[in-house]
């Protein structure tokens, strides 16, 4: 059996994480809070009230435009992330970089990344959709416009992880 060896494993769990790891971000980005806004100040039913569905309006362009950023923002962060332990390794480690990069071959392969990126899409609608239906709960006074943004993100963030869980033991019963 092949045991990863401390060089290899700083690859691993950044490889691994960063698709946990971005959602959570993207909750605290414009979604979570401009629906609310529009919400508080009555835009959401004035749009109704031309006879517009604010769902069709407002939340499926946003549900779009999250499932196709999220998985371009994964690539990216992937790269980052990888500079970025490649960095510290070199730095605080002494790994060189070459070093890592080849251990990195080793440790990760095309899978490891088509996983962070099968991923990234369902997770973005699933933080669209809450951000979504959070948003349409907003009242009027700027502290019902803080306690659903609040909800917006801790219940994103528990059920990514629980996507994320579910998604781990999906590719292990597959054996992706």
């Amino acid at each position: 059996t092949f045991m990863p060896s401390t060089e290899a494993i700083v690859p691993m769990i950044m490889a691994m994480n960063g698709a946990l790891i971005r959602p959570a971000k993207m909750v605290l980005r414009s979604m979570a809070t401009r629906n609310r806004s529009m919400k508080m100040r009555e835009e959401v039913d004035a749009l109704k009230v031309i006879g517009l569905n604010p769902i069709g309006v407002l939340v499926f362009p946003r549900l779009v435009a999250l499932v196709i950023a999220l998985p371009c923002l994964t690539i990216i962060a992937n790269f980052a992330a990888l500079g970025g332990g490649i960095l510290a390794a070199w730095l605080y480690s002494d790994i060189p970089p070459a070093a890592f990069i080849d251990r990195l071959r080793v440790a990760i392969d095309l899978s490891t990344i088509f996983a962070g990126l099968i991923k990234a899409p369902f997770m973005a609608m699933i933080i669209g959709t809450i951000a979504s239906v959070e948003g349409m709960k907003v009242g009027g006074s700027a502290e019902s416009l803080g306690q659903h943004v609040t909800a917006s993100v801790v219940k994103s963030i528990f059920v990514v992880i629980i996507l994320d869980g579910l998604f781990a033991m999906f590719y292990a019963a597959i054996e992706f």
